[in-house]
């Protein structure tokens, strides 16, 4: 079973795909009447997606140790992404009565308490940790998740630390953003990358759900979604801009040229949203970075027979930038590309 499991781990490594997934889907079935070995494979799972059997592993783990931290605390989030808070919160109460100063575990411990009104609980875990020894900075940020962002009266002055970092995700946000977002059913993407930089998304079988989207808007990790539903309408699209990776890379030791393309880009920039405009849409803009600009359109109902491709549409100079129509609507009935 080790050299096996050692094996899956390489493979992991060096190589996912769908035959390494059924090879780890049969290691995990033939593992199942067995003890020993539950978090590793359902390390192994989260690695490949595969979060059903993950959060099996993660339940058998805990039958065979019921104080395996690592078990606990991923079980804790699979919980938690299900909407099952009461049962996250008595695993997260077990690890932090057990260490109340590791920061990790107490972070999502008092995330969820504030997601659930609980601030006396979440108040109460963040001194007993502070005077077991949590860092001073760490337990700052944790209290300051107990203010009411709209309490300006007793807000104390900020940091330089707190202005730079994001207000938390409320559940009104994760619904929106699902609403927004909403895709093909009983699936998304989650995107993975191996230690040589190389990477890319693979799809989770599993309903999308507000629970899953806070932690995409978190950071946690980084999801996807399939626009086309299955019934074969779409309810958003986007505008993909992007700088030409050939002139990315002579950017890179010319100085000069670089200038070229950040004026290139800003130029057709509002091009772009003038097109979009002009056809009717209000786009919402965003800027994904150096390289190019995102232009995000959300319809008022959804759209039958969306044709998606790849359509230039950019006529700039020199082709420095490409831009990519990542979804158009099509009167007759074309087959998804």
């Amino acid at each position: 079973m080790i050299a096996s499991m050692e094996s899956l781990k390489h493979k992991l490594r060096s190589h996912l795909d769908d035959t390494v997934r059924a090879e780890l889907e049969q290691a995990v079935m033939q593992g199942r009447s067995q003890r020993g070995h539950h978090t590793e494979l359902g390390l192994m799972c989260e690695q490949a997606s595969l979060m059903s059997l993950a959060f099996s592993e993660f339940q058998l783990a805990l039958r065979d140790d019921r104080d395996d931290p690592v078990a606990a605390v991923h079980l804790a989030q699979h919980y938690r992404e299900r909407g099952d808070v009461d049962r996250a919160l008595g695993l997260l109460q077990r690890l932090v009565d057990r260490s109340p100063d590791e920061p990790d575990w107490l972070a999502m411990y008092v995330e969820i308490l504030v997601e659930e009104q609980a601030q006396p609980r979440a108040e109460q875990a963040i001194e007993r940790a502070a005077q077991a020894g949590l860092n001073a900075d760490v337990a700052q940020r944790l209290r300051s998740l107990l203010r009411p962002p709209s309490d300006s009266t007793t807000r104390e002055p900020t940091t330089p630390a707190a202005e730079d970092s994001f207000p938390l995700p409320s559940e009104a946000d994760c619904i929106r953003f699902h609403t927004l977002f909403s895709g093909r059913e009983g699936v998304y993407a989650r995107q993975w990358t191996k230690r040589d930089g190389h990477g890319g998304y693979s799809p989770v079988h599993e309903p999308l759900t507000p629970a899953v989207i806070r932690n995409h808007l978190l950071g946690t990790y980084t999801l996807g979604v399939y626009p086309v539903r299955l019934d074969g309408t779409a309810t958003f699209f986007a505008l993909d801009l992007d700088i030409d990776k050939g002139a990315l890379q002579r950017a890179r030791g010319d100085h000069a040229f670089a200038e070229t393309l950040r004026q290139s880009l800003q130029q057709e920039g509002p091009r772009l949203l003038k097109v979009l405009g002009d056809l009717g849409f209000e786009p919402l803009f965003e800027n994904s970075g150096y390289k190019g600009r995102h232009f995000w359109v959300f319809l008022q109902q959804r759209r039958q027979r969306p044709h998606c491709t790849s359509w230039d549409v950019c006529s700039c100079p020199g082709r420095l930038l490409s831009s990519r129509l990542i979804c158009i609507w099509s009167s007759s009935p074309n087959r998804l590309d």
